[in-house]
């Protein structure tokens, strides 16, 4: 009985408080124009939001509040609360990327100080996407017809490409890249260790509920990570996170491979049998419900992915003009609020998984056939 006059007591007293409030309602902007995606929190408290595709947040706090406002590429700003409508211009953080680099817990320490490589600033990360039938070095295949399967290619030619990419990357990014997807999702197990040879230390080219006819067989894979054989020079295992699409039934996946052995008929499984959060494959509400069966069947990391051609006005048959890339824009931002809002989640970047990675548990490899 004295638990529930304690958290009445606690319930009036959060009640009184909020009655205080007022509503706040503002414009962030930089240099550039509206900051959409700009983080607008209540200094102190747990209250936060963040801002629309043309910059706009409304945002519950007292007077007297500070808000503070973040963006990537911007200095943070604080703001006391005075009235009703608080506008903000952010100016571009011009510190070097080597002076202070944000770790896998958030907390800010100079690079120096770390053991890991350090391609993430601002919740962001550079990662290695290889088009393994266009990076240089070229030869007389290359850029014509069909692209070659990655298992296909001379195997020092697929070698000094991912070299190429990975220099490339070191030399603008400042550190080296450590987080790697290939294209069209063409990885196969032979082709694995040249990722932890070249010091990949999470791969991210595995899409289950897939399989591509000559391709790699990814059908079976499960949809959090797992730990697969290979390491790096220094010795670092190589963890794989593929994206996340589940069934809607578990036995579905191993029962339709059984019965199904042309492999087209097979990869269609994903058109009715799948569920993910991924924006241009699925409706706002499939999205929602791949992450709250994911949660509830166990899952510990939910991958989001899409091609950044897809977000471009002309880029893809979906998206065909501005308007059509705003509403992208905002069906993915509606859905991250909902998440913040509706599951316990936290944001990380690839590189910032793989430093969490050994304290979550994740198993080796599990048995199953496929190329995963």
């Amino acid at each position: 009985m004295k638990k529930i006059f304690t958290f009445a007591g606690l319930l009036c007293v959060s009640v009184s408080m909020y009655a205080q409030s007022v509503k706040i309602s503002g414009v962030v902007s930089d240099d550039m124009g509206p900051a959409a995606g700009a983080t607008v929190k209540v200094k102190g408290a747990k209250t936060g939001t963040i801002t629309d595709l043309d910059g706009r947040y409304t945002i519950n706090a007292d007077k007297g509040d500070i808000l503070v406002f973040s963006y990537v590429g911007a200095k943070t700003v604080e703001k006391k609360v005075e009235g009703n409508v608080l506008d903000v211009l952010l100016a571009a953080d011009v510190r070097d990327i080597d002076e202070v680099v944000v770790t896998a817990i958030g907390i800010k320490q100079e690079k120096k100080k770390l053991g890991y490589t350090t391609q993430q600033v601002d919740g962001a990360e550079i990662a290695a996407h290889l088009h393994h039938w266009s990076t240089p070095p070229l030869d007389a295949q290359s850029g014509s017809g069909t692209p070659p399967r990655t298992h296909t290619l001379d195997r020092d030619l697929l070698r000094r490409r991912l070299a190429s990419l990975l220099e490339a990357g070191r030399q603008f990014n400042g550190a080296p890249l450590t987080s790697f997807r290939m294209g069209r999702w063409d990885l196969k197990n032979s082709v694995r260790p040249l990722l932890a040879e070249q010091g990949i230390t999470l791969d991210s080219s595995v899409c289950p509920l897939r399989q591509h006819k000559g391709g790699p067989d990814h059908f079976l894979a499960p949809a959090d990570p797992y730990w697969v054989d290979g390491a790096t020079p220094d010795g670092t295992p190589l963890l794989e996170a593929p994206i996340t699409q589940i069934p809607l039934l578990r036995p579905l996946p191993a029962l339709w491979r059984a019965l199904i052995r042309d492999i087209p008929r097979r990869d269609a499984f994903h058109f009715w049998g799948a569920l993910s959060a991924n924006p241009f494959w699925h409706n706002a509400r499939v999205m929602r419900a791949a992450a709250r069966l994911h949660h509830a069947r166990g899952g510990k990391v939910l991958s989001i992915f899409w091609h950044s051609s897809e977000l471009m006005p002309g880029g893809s048959p979906q998206t065909p003009d501005q308007r059509a890339a705003d509403a992208h824009f905002e069906k993915i931002f509606s859905f991250f609020r909902w998440l913040r809002d509706r599951l316990p989640v936290q944001g990380v970047t690839a590189a910032q998984l793989r430093a969490e990675a050994p304290r979550m548990a994740f198993p080796h490899r599990p048995s199953g056939p496929g190329d995963w």
